[in-house]
């Protein structure tokens, strides 16, 4: 069993292990050992009272605000349309003095969405060249007191439309100050061999095998998770919830090893020779 990037605070108490802070409309910068910005980005102690180090992470209004701390330029160095398969973990804070946004109109690309949802971890690839650019393949997102989470995905070589084959799930309620583990066991894949397993406090919420779940672009999937918002007149002019860090196994790892226990719920993974 293979851990690819260890990002927990509790062990490495800064940013310096990750390839980038990605932020708008302020520059995105690879951080370094003592990288850190009041406002922005910064290591507190966990909320919660445990005296563990945790990142704090606030993005303030902006057309495109933005504050996402990025493990990897790319999670896999390979050739698709089968990148390959990788575990992820990592944990969320909503603080109590978070503020519930109403819903606004639908983004314009689909009514499935609202336009003034918070993206809060997202897997995206980088477009090709004659691609149209394309909406992240996995986002989970805040959408007035509930997270849900959008996948879409395309297996042709060029993409014409900003979200092909989008889909919208969960449905669940935002608890403030309390942390929320997310797992995710994924086979990135523009084809039929690809699988997506998602688990939420250690229950599996969904699963899907054999099935494409990315883009068919020279770039693999990278991950990364914070913040991502439009904002609208109506949106609260902060946003600032608080991580654990993220944790990325290869396809020999397990739920046990990115976490530290064990899943309530396994998935039974059936793959396709």
């Amino acid at each position: 069993m293979t851990i690819l990037f260890d990002g927990r605070f509790n062990t490495t108490p800064n940013f310096s292990l990750y390839d980038r802070i990605e932020r708008s409309p302020l520059p995105s910068i690879p951080p370094t050992i003592s990288s850190s910005e009041a406002g922005s980005y910064e290591i507190v102690t966990d909320p919660l009272g445990s005296g563990s180090p945790v990142a704090k992470l606030t993005m303030k209004s902006a057309p495109l605000g933005r504050c996402e701390i990025r493990p990897f330029a790319r999670d896999i160095v390979a050739a698709g349309p089968d990148y390959g398969e990788l575990w992820y973990a990592w944990w969320d804070l909503f603080p109590a003095e978070w503020v519930d946004e109403i819903p606004g109109p639908a983004d314009p690309e689909s009514n499935l969405l609202s336009g003034s949802k918070d993206i809060i971890a997202q897997a995206h690839s980088a477009d090709d060249v004659t691609d149209r650019p394309h909406f992240p393949h996995f986002a989970i997102y805040v959408e007035g007191k509930k997270l849900k989470f959008l996948r879409t995905w395309d297996t042709a070589a060029q993409t014409t439309t900003a979200a092909p084959n989008l889909t919208v799930h969960g449905s669940w309620p935002l608890e403030k100050m309390r942390w929320i583990e997310w797992v995710l066991h994924v086979n990135w894949a523009a084809s039929s061999n690809g699988f997506f397993h998602l688990y939420k406090d250690r229950r599996l919420v969904y699963s899907e095998t054999n099935a494409p779940n990315t883009y068919n672009d020279a770039e693999g999937p990278f991950f990364k998770c914070g913040f991502y918002k439009f904002f609208s007149s109506l949106s609260p002019a902060v946003r600032m919830r608080y991580s654990k860090g993220v944790v990325i196994g290869d396809s020999t790892s397990s739920y046990l090893e990115v976490t530290g226990h064990s899943a309530l719920e396994t998935a039974t993974i059936r793959r396709v020779s």
